[in-house]
């Protein structure tokens, strides 16, 4: 008898969650689990289907990383930003399109020394990305989907650098040379965008993700110069304003990693929820100072629905 009703909470538990899995077959039976599904999680004879869309909300906890600054700043503070993005995918079909926007700003000080040779500094970031994507799903395994996809990006990025610094060698004459600046640059440009995604599940209702990407971005960087250097002893002061515009073009690598779980909650409309890392590298972009790489890396989760 216990047997038995053990056997019969079994069912029912496993009927249960079978209705209210987000799995959903298409394609000649495949399963897919990618970050942006084109057929609907869970299939409902009762409800009409057609295109289906993918609107989220993802909450950024990041860093930003510059080289080739003074190592005065302190570039390991963490700050919060979003991203937004609305995907379509097509009815019966491997093809889906997105838009996806991010924002991140964050700000960082440090001081060195003491006295007269106290260095203190300043950055500020701010960041806007735009992507335009098309993809095509290929249905590797029943649990296993690859996504490679195309499309546009574009970034605009603006560095703020002010603070007083001190030179780490000694002028001829045996004096100190400070050096009091309040810079800003900005880079604005477009380019396109190579990636892929890759989907499994490995539970009901869950799946792992990650992807690579790659862009060129084409633009200008436009910098604002104003600076003050002070020779002590015989005392002189230079004064420095400029401003100048040049072309470039940037390189970026994106990767991400993280898992993601989906349910049923309404007729025609799944819950998306997504727990993961990222990672974004802008190669050779400081041009306040030395040369270096911007890395904005951290973690994110993001709320979604389809329908």
């Amino acid at each position: 008898m216990k047997h038995t009703l053990r056997k019969l909470i079994f069912s029912i538990a496993t009927t249960l969650t079978a209705l209210t899995s987000t799995q959903g077959f298409c394609n000649d039976g495949a399963l897919y689990w990618g970050p942006q599904n084109p057929c609907p999680a869970f299939l409902d004879e009762s409800c009409p289907v057609s295109e289906y869309m993918i609107f989220s909300t993802d909450f950024l906890y990041l860093r930003a990383l510059q080289t080739g600054f003074d190592e005065v700043i302190n570039n390991n503070k963490w700050d919060y930003g979003y991203r937004i993005a609305l995907d379509y995918t097509f009815y019966d079909s491997p093809w889906d399109m997105g838009v996806d926007w991010m924002h991140f700003n964050t700000h960082t000080s440090g001081s060195h020394g003491s006295g007269i040779t106290k260095t203190t500094a300043r950055w500020k970031i701010r960041l806007d990305v735009v992507n335009l994507r098309v993809g095509y799903d290929y249905f590797v395994l029943n649990s296993l989907a690859v996504k490679p996809y195309f499309g546009l990006r574009a970034a605009r990025i603006k560095h703020d650098l002010s603070g007083h610094f001190v030179s780490p060698f000694r002028c001829i004459s045996g004096t100190i040379a400070a050096l009091d600046r309040d810079d800003s640059w900005k880079f604005g440009g477009a380019g396109p965008l190579l990636g892929v995604e890759v989907g499994t599940g490995f539970a009901e209702g869950f799946s792992a993700y990650g992807g690579l990407s790659f862009s060129l971005l084409y633009g200008w960087i436009n910098t604002d110069i104003n600076e003050t250097q002070t020779i002590i002893a015989p005392t002189q002061v230079c004064d420095l304003d400029d401003s100048f515009q040049r072309q470039s073009c940037q390189t970026v690598f994106d990767a991400s990693l993280g898992i993601q779980w989906e349910t049923q909650i309404l007729c025609n409309l799944q819950l998306i929820l997504q727990l993961g890392l990222e990672h974004h590298q802008y190669f050779n972009l400081n041009r306040l100072g030395n040369y270096g790489d911007l890395c904005v890396d951290g973690g994110n989760f993001s709320v979604g629905f389809r329908f």
